[in-house]
C-alpha cells in the first residue's frame, strides 16, 4: 500500500494543498520553522481535527463564517494483497450496483478486489465521506447490493444476500483500515513507557500500546525481535538491552532500557523507559513497524532531528532506506537529513502572509544542484536554508573568517553561510564564465537553495587585467583580498613564536619572537618577486607569497620537526591574532562585513 497522491483544503496554514503527488520511497518535506510542514503530516496521516484555515482569503472581514471542516481526497495504491488483508475479516459490505444483475456484480467486484487497484478516498477531517476502487466505481447510478463472504472468517468470496450482517459501504469499510496502517510520529515526547499487556501484535498508529506489542514480539518471535534490537543499538549504542517485563500485581507491562555493560546482569539497574531520552521511544516505535509489518506501511516522520542528533538521524535513515517496502514521508528543516535521506520525491512548504502552498521541486533538478554540488566540492547539506553564500578562496578561509567576523565585528551569520571553493586555480583558466556559471546557479537557482552570491578570492599573483577580465565573468559579483593571499594576514612574528612553542614543545628549547623576526628578515626576498619590498614594509605584507613562507619557515626554525598544515596553524594563528585584536586582522574583518552585508542585501 502506497499514498499515490494527495488533496488538502482548510487546514491551519493551509488553504489549498493543491495536488501533490508522491513517490513510492522517500518522500522529503523541507520549509522554514512554522511553514505548514507538521500541519501537512496531520493531513496526510488523517488525524486533521477540525482546525480550519483562517486568513484574508477565507475571514475577508471580521466575524466572518468559517468553513470548519478539513476536506482532503487522496488516491491509494492497493495490491491484491492489501485488499485481501483488508477485507478477509468483513463478514458483509454494501455494494453499489451500477445497473448491474446479481451474478455480474458479484464477478465485477470480485475482480476489482483480487487484482490490484487504485483507492480514491475523499475524507472530512479524519472521516471518509465517499471512497471507491477505480476498477469498481462507487458513484454510479442504481440499487445497493449487500455482499455476504461466504469463507468469513478464513477466506473471501462473496455472494449476495441481503440479509447479511455488513460493516457499511465497501469503500469506506477499506479506506477504514488504510487509516490504521498510517503510522505518524510527530515531534513530540511520546507517552509509551507502560500499557496493557494483552498480547496484541499490531501497534497502534499513536503507538500508545508499544510495550504490549513489544512484550508479545520478544515472547513469540526472538529472531525478529533480534533484529529490532541490532537496529535500535546502530541508533543508540549505548543500549544493551530491552526488556517489557509485567508490572507484578497488574495487568500492565513495562518497557525497561539496559545499558551496554559487558555482562550486565543488574536488573535493577535498568531504566524505565519513561525516564529515558526523548528520542528513544520514537525511534523504537517506527522500527517495530518497519521490521514487523509483513506488509507496506506508509509512515511519516516530523522533524526527526527534533528529538535525534545529527548522527542519530544519519542511522536511521540507512536502517529505513533497508525497508523499501515502506513509503515515508519525512519533514524537515536539518540540512543532515536532505543528505541522509536521499530522497526521491522533495517537496518545498513557503508561507506568504498567513498561507502554506506546497511545491515538488523535480527529481532532475536535484540531480542537477547535486553535479554543479559536486563539481564545487560542497553537498546539499551545506547550502540548504541559508540566506546567502559567500564562496572564499578554500577550507582554510571557510574556517577562519566567520570567527573573524563573529569575534571582530557586529554582523550575524546566522543563515549567511561562507564557504570554500574546491579548486580557485579553475578561475585562472577559459573556463571561468562557465564556473561562475555553476556557481550562480547554485545560489540562485531556486528557492530551496540560497538566492545571493558573492566571492572573496586572493590576489594570487594575477594581473590587474585577469582580476578584470574574471570580473566581468563573475558579473561584478567577485571581491579581491587586499594582500595576495589569506595567509598574508598570519605573519605575525609573535603570533608564529606562540605555535611553534605549542607544537614543537617536546624539542625542549623555547624561541622567542626575536628568533622568528629575524629569520622572515634574513628570508624576506626570497618570496616575493619584487626585490624592492622588504619586511616588515607594508609592501611587502601585501605581495610576499605567504604560504610558502610559513611553510619553509616552520620547517627550518624546528629543523623539520613541524611541518607547517594549511588549515591546522592557519586557525590557530588566526585565533591569536583575533584575541590580540590585530589590525591586519581588524582592517580584514572591517572588509567582510561590508561584503557580507551587500552580499546579504543582494
Amino acid at each position: 500500500m502506497r499514498i499515490n497522491s494527495f488533496h488538502g483544503l482548510n487546514f491551519k496554514s493551509f488553504r489549498d494543498t493543491g495536488e501533490i503527488e508522491f513517490s513510492a520511497g522517500f518522500n522529503v518535506v523541507v520549509g522554514k520553522n512554522d511553514s505548514g510542514k507538521s500541519a501537512l503530516i496531520e493531513m496526510v496521516g488523517l488525524r486533521a481535527t477540525s482546525k480550519p484555515h483562517r486568513s484574508l482569503e477565507t475571514a475577508p472581514w471580521r466575524n466572518a463564517v468559517i468553513d470548519p471542516v478539513c476536506r482532503i481526497t487522496a488516491k491509494y495504491s492497493l495490491t491484491a494483497s492489501d485488499l485481501n488483508r483488508n477485507l478477509v475479516g468483513v463478514g458483509g459490505l454494501i455494494v453499489p450496483s451500477g445497473g448491474s444483475n446479481e451474478t455480474d456484480l458479484v464477478n465485477k467486484f470480485t475482480a476489482a478486489t483480487t487484482n490490484d487497484g487504485v483507492l480514491t478516498v475523499s475524507w472530512n477531517d479524519s472521516s471518509p465521506s465517499v471512497a471507491w476502487l477505480e476498477e469498481f466505481p462507487a458513484r454510479e447510478n442504481g440499487n445497493n447490493f449487500v455482499l455476504e463472504n461466504a469463507d468469513h472468517p478464513g477466506g473471501v468470496r462473496w455472494v449476495v444476500n441481503p440479509r447479511a450482517n455488513h460493516s457499511g459501504q465497501y469503500g469506506i469499510f477499506i479506506a477504514q483500515q488504510i487509516r490504521e496502517s498510517i503510522y505518524a510520529f510527530r515531534a513530540e515526547r511520546l507517552k509509551l513507557g507502560e500499557g496493557g499487556a494483552q498480547g496484541h501484535e499490531n501497534l497502534q498508529p499513536d503507538a500508545s500500546n508499544l510495550p504490549e506489542v513489544l512484550q508479545q514480539l520478544i515472547a513469540s518471535n526472538p529472531k525478529r525481535f533480534g533484529r529490532l534490537l541490532v537496529h535500535v543499538r546502530r541508533v543508540f549504542p549505548d543500549i544493551g538491552d530491552i526488556t517489557v517485563p509485567t508490572i507484578p500485581g497488574t495487568n500492565s507491562a513495562q518497557i525497561r532500557i539496559w545499558n551496554s555493560w559487558e555482562n550486565n546482569e543488574r536488573d535493577d539497574l535498568a531504566i524505565p523507559l519513561s525516564e529515558s531520552g526523548t528520542g528513544i521511544g520514537q525511534v523504537l516505535a517506527m522500527l517495530y513497524v518497519v521490521v514487523t509489518s509483513d506488509s507496506p506501511r506508509i509512515i511519516l516522520i516530523d522533524e526527526p532531528q527534533s528529538f535525534l542528533h545529527p548522527g542519530a538521524v544519519r542511522v536511521l535513515l540507512d536502517i529505513l532506506r533497508s525497508y523499501p517496502q515502506h513509503q515515508y514521508l519525512i519533514t524537515t528543516h536539518s540540512p543532515d537529513v536532505i543528505s541522509g535521506s536521499d530522497a526521491d520525491a522533495l517537496f518545498l512548504v513557503k508561507k506568504e502572509v498567513g498561507v502554506s502552498r506546497v511545491e515538488r521541486i523535480e527529481k532532475k533538478a536535484q540531480s542537477t544542484w547535486r553535479i554543479f554540488l559536486a563539481e564545487v566540492g560542497v553537498r546539499l547539506s551545506d547550502v540548504f536554508g541559508a540566506n546567502a553564500v559567500l564562496w572564499v578562496e578554500g577550507k582554510t578561509e571557510e574556517t577562519c573568517f566567520p570567527q573573524i567576523v563573529s569575534a571582530l565585528t557586529d554582523i550575524k551569520l546566522g543563515a549567511i553561510q561562507i564557504l570554500g571553493v574546491v579548486s580557485t586555480d579553475e578561475f585562472h583558466s577559459k573556463r571561468a564564465r562557465r564556473v561562475f556559471e555553476i556557481y550562480s546557479r547554485i545560489s540562485g537557482g531556486t528557492s530551496v537553495l540560497p538566492p545571493a552570491i558573492g566571492f572573496l578570492f586572493d590576489l594570487e599573483g594575477r594581473s590587474e587585467l585577469e582580476r578584470a577580465d574574471l570580473t566581468r565573468a563573475s558579473k561584478g559579483t567577485v571581491s579581491w583580498l587586499p594582500r595576495r593571499m589569506f595567509e598574508n594576514y598570519l605573519l605575525d612574528p609573535s603570533a608564529i613564536c606562540q605555535v611553534l612553542n605549542l607544537e614543537d614543545a617536546n624539542h625542549g628549547m623555547r624561541f622567542d619572537e626575536a628568533t622568528i623576526s629575524d629569520w622572515i628578515k634574513d628570508n624576506s626576498l626570497n618570496f616575493v618577486d619584487n626585490k624592492s619590498l622588504r619586511f616588515p614594509d607594508e609592501g611587502w605584507f601585501v605581495w610576499v607569497d605567504g604560504a610558502k613562507l610559513l611553510i619553509e619557515a616552520f620547517s627550518s626554525i624546528t629543523e623539520s620537526r613541524v611541518q607547517y598544515e594549511k588549515v591546522r596553524h592557519g586557525v590557530m594563528l588566526t585565533k591569536i591574532l583575533i584575541e590580540r585584536r590585530a589590525p591586519q586582522m581588524v582592517s580584514l574583518a572591517g572588509l567582510l562585513a561590508e561584503l557580507l552585508r551587500t552580499t546579504a542585501a543582494a
